[in-house]
């Protein structure tokens, strides 16, 4: 990140927080420029915006990190949402081909989930479909919530999130929205 959008988000956070005082204490400012330099200015100026709109304390360093958190997994769909979808694919494609080309279209958190529960054919033949469901969102959120504890721990939140989504192998288009 460079410096001047670190300072004009600081700047922002100072006109919003009365008591938050940065942009003049040399020694302070570099020091959260130091945290804060690898991370991606784009994250960092959607959590400061997210800060601002939600917090009432004082900004800290791990305030703004939760922030970033908050911002980073917005975009990423709820279990229950992704069981809608493959019961949808089920329901619109009986069998078949089509199944397996639309179920192949899916995120490859959710294809993994689904296989840990017997696949989207036994899916399909089950006859005890919220038993199926839960299953699938305790799968789904097992493998989500490692990496989101991981980035939590990481130096970077950034790189956290990059290195989670490589291992997920998470889709992403131009605008960096999940794909599903």
């Amino acid at each position: 990140m460079i410096r001047e959008i670190f300072l004009r988000e600081m700047s922002r956070l100072e006109m919003c927080y009365l008591k938050f005082k940065i942009v003049h204490d040399e020694v302070k400012l570099e020091m959260w420029f130091k945290i804060f330099e690898g991370e991606d200015e784009i994250l960092f100026v959607k959590a400061i915006e997210n800060f601002i709109l939600t917090s009432k304390f004082v900004p800290t360093i791990a305030g703004i990190r939760d922030s970033m958190m908050a911002v980073a997994i917005l975009d990423v769909p709820t279990a229950e949402l992704e069981f809608e979808k493959i019961m949808e694919i089920i329901r619109i494609f009986p069998r078949g081909e089509m199944r397996s080309n639309a179920f192949d279209e899916l995120g490859i958190v959710t294809k993994r989930a689904v296989k840990c529960i017997g696949g989207i054919e036994g899916l399909a033949r089950s006859t005890t479909p919220l038993i199926a469901k839960n299953q699938f969102v305790k799968s789904f959120n097992e493998m989500t919530s490692v990496p989101i504890n991981k980035v939590k721990n990481s130096l970077t939140v950034s790189d956290g999130i990059r290195k989670n989504i490589m291992e997920l192998e998470i889709k992403y288009d131009k605008n960096n929205k999940f794909l599903t």
